[in-house]
């Protein structure tokens, strides 16, 4: 049980007015409680059970409260609700006579809700019988020193967060590498230990290669202590410990004249992982990823170098340009995967027949590079060539298949070419090879020259007409036969060279597919032709159908229908007076290249965009590809139309197509009619609709 202080009358030491508050209280000496109430910092007399019994003003300005408001109350009713356990076990050792005094740091709540820190010093005072009678305690407002403690707190852990996460090592020496100060990272980092001559273990352990490195910093480090605010920069490699080289960066800066350092102070930086990375950067940044082999960068910056040898030493060097047959069928037919490891298999195979003093390199795709230095002659280059064309038919294991492949070579020798130039002209030998029916070798001459640069300034049109957004269009009228009346129109793109001379359409489509362009120069003829025809067809009752060629690069495009619709709502055409054709190869391209070419068909025909398929019979189109795209139109192949009445296979030909059209619902319109004499055959036939030259070209288009 605790036990509760008799209380005994203070009438004899009552305080003038002004003292504290007096109820029922122990005996103090009127001394004791002059020096009580004019304490400076708040002083009061508790009971056992932690009641107010007196207090002194002090202590009433430190709980912001007046002595009526205080008197009788217990302590707990301004302690902070979660310092109330603080102090309460001393406390019952006090009472319970165990202890005298106790010290304890906590918070109260003011009269205005406000807290206050305090040190709390209290103290038992025994009775006559030395039993604990009342309680004595003193608080001192402590709520600045708290937050400041809390301030200088944060700094040093943030003081201690920066040294602890730092990546540089700190070291203060003289100016002859004397230590004075080491950052605890400087062993870490280097295995230098602090208190040995820095300068000493700096040159020990530095690379060979290094030397004049750290001979210099030795010898500026004199000239350093003489100049306040001096700073030098050094990088080097060093030995660790484990035996490993770390690149390292050194800031030396003077402040001899500080007296709180009196010292070069070294900034010490491990710059191993920055180097690594950057080197890994580099690597990535100039060879491809899957074969290791150096890419089109590294490649060309070799060429260049090797074509700087060759003009100063005469010997002459070589480019072989190298693609895989049919690769495409290899990844359709396995999957990419192996097709990947066809491709490092290929990498091998080219390496391990090259010559050490060659360059082999990736530029992409299936098309690999061969960069001869020191070529004696022409030969030397074609047996190498043979020897990679020799390797490349033996057969590929690879995940349990045994795979055969077979490689096309363009070969180019430097005659005073540029890289670009050289490049160039080895993939033209490359693209002869690939027309000439693959698995050969094509050397480039003069011929493949004037080819070459006829490609290159095709290109330069279609670049320049593609930048201008303008192109020529010029418009074929589609003739119902009977009525020799106009019912559309095919669109059909115009490209002069500079000269003036006209560019056929297989040339400039194929080097269009080839460069990339055939997207945007597509989709403006396509916008062009749209906003003509719908210019006319506002003009007249009867609507005119437009006839739009599409090659198989552009039902390629994941945007190509997004293309189509976007035209169409420009140029404010019905989707049903729109008709895309294209050839039976083109679709036997995009069928084969993948589904989403072949989808992307019948999305365009849910846009009410009807399809045509042209040249029919010239290649081998399927009944199954007809239902399946379900084609509004067929067009006969010109080549039919004109050995009409020469050849009977011809006519049998034309004759079934039209009943075919008929069965499966298409229309059927005869291409290149020259003759009226065809134009009547034709017409015997069934066939109603037709184009060329008989009925030339459109003027009002």
């Amino acid at each position: 049980m605790v036990r509760k202080a008799k209380t005994t009358s203070m009438e004899s030491a009552r305080p003038p007015a002004g003292h504290p508050h007096r109820g029922s209280q122990p005996h103090v000496h009127p001394e004791e409680l002059e020096a009580f109430v004019h304490a400076p910092i708040g002083k009061a007399l508790l009971d056992l059970d932690g009641r107010f019994l007196v207090v002194n003003p002090a202590l009433c300005r430190l709980l912001g409260a007046d002595e009526e408001a205080i008197i009788g109350k217990s302590r707990l009713d301004f302690t902070h609700p979660d310092d109330r356990e603080i102090g309460a076990s001393e406390l019952a050792d006090l009472v319970a006579g165990i202890r005298h005094n106790y010290v304890a740091e906590k918070r109260y709540v003011r009269g205005d809700g406000s807290i206050v820190w305090t040190e709390k010093h209290v103290c038992s005072v025994a009775n006559e019988h030395g039993d604990p009678s009342y309680l004595i305690a003193q608080m001192l407002d402590t709520t600045e020193r708290h937050h400041l403690q809390v301030l200088l707190a944060g700094e040093h852990a943030r003081f201690e967060a920066i040294a602890a996460y730092s990546i540089d090592a700190v070291v203060i020496a003289d100016g002859t590498g004397q230590v004075s100060y080491a950052s605890p990272d400087l062993t870490s980092m280097l295995a230098i230990l602090p208190h040995l001559d820095f300068g000493k273990q700096l040159y020990a352990r530095v690379h060979p290669e290094d030397l004049p490195v750290v001979t210099t910093l030795l010898s500026d480090l004199v000239q350093l202590a003489k100049h306040e605010g001096a700073m030098a920069r050094y990088a080097c490699r060093v030995r660790h410990a484990d035996e490993t080289w770390r690149h390292i960066e050194l800031t030396a800066s003077s402040h001899v004249d500080d007296p709180a350092i009196a010292g070069i102070v070294f900034n010490v930086r491990d710059m191993t992982d920055r180097v690594q990375a950057a080197v890994q950067l580099e690597h990535r940044a100039m060879h491809d990823a899957l074969t290791g082999l150096p890419n089109r960068a590294l490649l060309l910056d070799r060429m260049d170098q090797a074509l700087a040898r060759r003009r100063r030493s005469g010997r002459s060097c070589a480019l072989l340009f190298l693609d895989l047959d049919r690769f495409k069928a290899i990844n359709d037919t396995y999957g990419h995967g192996v097709g990947d490891d066809v491709l490092v298999a290929t990498a091998h195979r080219i390496s391990g027949v090259a010559r050490e003093c060659d360059s082999v390199a990736r530029l992409g795709g299936d098309e690999f590079v061969v960069l001869l230095e020191d070529v004696i002659s022409a030969e030397q280059v074609l047996v190498l060539a043979d020897r990679i064309r020799s390797s490349m038919a033996e057969p590929i294991e690879i995940r349990g298949r045994s795979i055969t492949t077979s490689c096309s070579v363009g070969i180019a020798l430097a005659t005073g070419q540029t890289s670009t130039e050289l490049l160039r002209e080895a993939d033209a030998a490359l693209y002869k090879a690939k027309q000439s029916g693959r698995d050969r070798w094509e050397i480039f001459d003069q011929a493949m020259r004037e080819f070459a640069a006829r490609r290159c300034e095709i290109e330069e049109r279609l670049r320049s007409t593609v930048a201008l957004g303008t192109v020529e269009v010029h418009f074929q009228p589609i003739v119902m036969m009977a009525l020799r009346s106009v019912v559309g129109y095919e669109a059909l793109a115009q490209l002069s060279s500079a000269d003036g001379t006209p560019v056929t359409e297989t040339e400039f489509v194929s080097v269009a597919e080839d460069s990339g362009l055939i997207q945007r120069f597509g989709s403006l003829v396509m916008r062009e032709s749209c906003l003509k025809v719908a210019a006319l067809n506002a003009l007249r009752p009867d609507p005119l159908d437009l006839a739009v060629n599409v090659s198989a690069r552009q039902l390629a495009d994941p945007a190509f229908v997004h293309t189509v619709a976007t035209i169409l709502d420009a140029a404010s055409i019905d989707p049903r007076r729109l008709c895309l054709q294209m050839t039976e190869s083109a679709l036997m391209e995009s069928e084969s290249d993948s589904s989403a070419s072949s989808n992307r068909l019948l999305e365009v025909k849910r846009l009410g965009v009807r399809l045509s398929l042209d040249d029919f019979g010239t290649g081998w189109s399927s009944l199954s590809s007809l239902q399946r795209f379900m084609f509004d139109v067929v067009k006969i192949d010109p080549s039919f139309v004109t050995a009409l009445g020469v050849r009977s296979e011809a006519t049998a030909l034309v004759s079934s197509v039209v009943g075919l059209g008929t069965t499966l619902g298409f229309e059927t319109i005869a291409e290149g009619v020259e003759t009226e004499s065809q134009e009547e055959m034709l017409r015997s036939l069934g066939c109603h609709l037709a184009q060329g030259p008989l009925y030339g070209w459109s003027e009002a288009a």
